[in-house]
């Protein structure tokens, strides 16, 4: 009896000094929130936070579920349930990722409420872990403030320009004029952006822009193109007429460790013609006809087909009269009303006998075949280029 008693006391002293080893390292576990990112986005609040889970023991420990709420001054957001299933070396540690989102029209009518107070969110919750002989939670909670962000960065539209119009593109550049409020640098600034003709988008991308330094300001241009498979499908139902091209998009920011935006939207209406200019070919004059140098003249017609002014007109092309020959375009830079029509001359000089064969063809036949080949280009008054590619065959006089 007396050596029942003396094994009995000796396992109920193990006992005990398990269990007080036991109580004596959980206390150690721990779970600690590191970071608690937020990010706006169009149409969900999103918060994701960084959890650093530490094992005391020389064993692995397993986990297998999280719980988890998002409070406010107000109340709470939303509360939650995640399994999550994994395994922690002995005498180590992991870093888990806890996502989790909400309506952000929901977060924007409690900042609403709060008026000109920050929000302060509180992240909350329990990871649970087995320890072989028993389950239980482990608490973790950090809290994080959101300040009102309306006067902190703001975006304000400058203008959205055409750069370049012709039948196969259309370029624009948007430029914004940004502003940061706070006492603390703005980083990570990026441009998301789309341009939309009525709901379809056919353009979108991002831009990488510069940090706003502390109480500092900043622009922004963002190049847009419309390619030539777009401009198709926008000309079979806009051609001839103006195209409300809707350029919208947010800019987003790190201000204090979470990820702020602010919206843009601007209408720029484009006129789509199917050509900017015309031209013909009038009359080939043969100025001189020699042996060593034959000079001929082409007298071409340029039309502004467009509604207002275009400045700086630039001409290159090249002429076919039975052989593909370059006209060097004596007039160069001029100005053109809306819908104003020059004369141009384009002078073609070769020093060698085909010409000249050609000259004494051309006179003696008084017309001939030609085909005109011409790119033109010219600046609007808010410097947008405007190029146009033509092809003209016609019979034309010889002089």
């Amino acid at each position: 009896m007396k050596k029942v008693i003396i094994a009995f006391s000796l396992l109920l002293l193990i006992a005990v000094a398990v269990v007080g080893w036991l109580y004596y390292t959980v206390q150690k576990l721990q779970v600690t929130v590191r970071r608690l990112a937020v990010e706006m986005r169009k149409k969900q609040m999103v918060v994701v936070a960084d959890m650093e889970v530490q094992n005391p023991f020389f064993f692995s420990l397993s986990y297998f579920k999280v719980d988890y709420a998002l409070r406010t001054q107000e109340g709470v957001l939303l509360s939650g349930e995640m399994k999550m299933t994994g395994n922690i070396k002995g005498h180590d540690s992991e870093m888990l990722k806890i996502p989790c989102s909400i309506d952000v029209a929901n977060f924007q009518k409690l900042r609403q409420q709060l008026k000109e107070h920050a929000v302060q969110l509180v992240f909350v919750g329990q990871l649970h872990v087995n320890l072989k002989v028993m389950q239980m939670g482990i608490p973790f909670i950090l809290d994080k403030e959101i300040p009102q962000q309306k006067d902190q960065f703001t975006c304000q539209v400058k203008e959205c320009r055409v750069t370049h119009l012709s039948p196969d593109k259309i370029a624009l550049v948007l430029e914004l004029a940004l502003a940061n409020q706070s006492p603390q640098q703005i980083q990570n600034v990026i441009a998301l952006y789309q341009v939309a003709v009525g709901d379809k988008a056919i353009i979108e991308g991002k831009l990488t822009l510069d940090s706003l330094p502390p109480q500092g300001t900043g622009t922004a241009s963002v190049p847009l193109a419309i390619d030539r498979a777009a401009l198709q499908k926008i000309k079979a139902v806009y051609a001839g007429k103006k195209v409300p091209l809707v350029v919208r998009g947010e800019i987003h920011g790190m201000l204090q460790g979470n990820t702020i935006a602010v919206p843009f939207q601007i209408v720029k209406e484009v006129e789509l013609r199917e050509r900017a200019f015309e031209v013909k070919l009038k009359k080939i004059r043969v100025q001189k006809a020699r042996l060593r140098e034959t000079t001929l003249l082409a007298v071409v017609e340029v039309k502004n087909s467009l509604p207002f002014k275009l400045e700086n007109v630039q001409v290159e092309g090249d002429i076919e009269l039975g052989d593909k020959i370059d006209a060097k375009v004596l007039t160069q830079g001029f100005t053109l009303a809306p819908g104003e029509t020059t004369t141009l001359e384009l002078e073609i000089t070769r020093q060698r006998g085909g010409i000249l064969e050609l000259a004494k063809t051309l006179l003696q036949q008084k017309r001939a075949n030609s085909q005109l080949r011409m790119k033109l280009s010219g600046t609007t008054e808010d410097k947008a280029v405007i190029g146009d590619e033509l092809e003209q065959s016609d019979s034309v006089e010889v002089e």
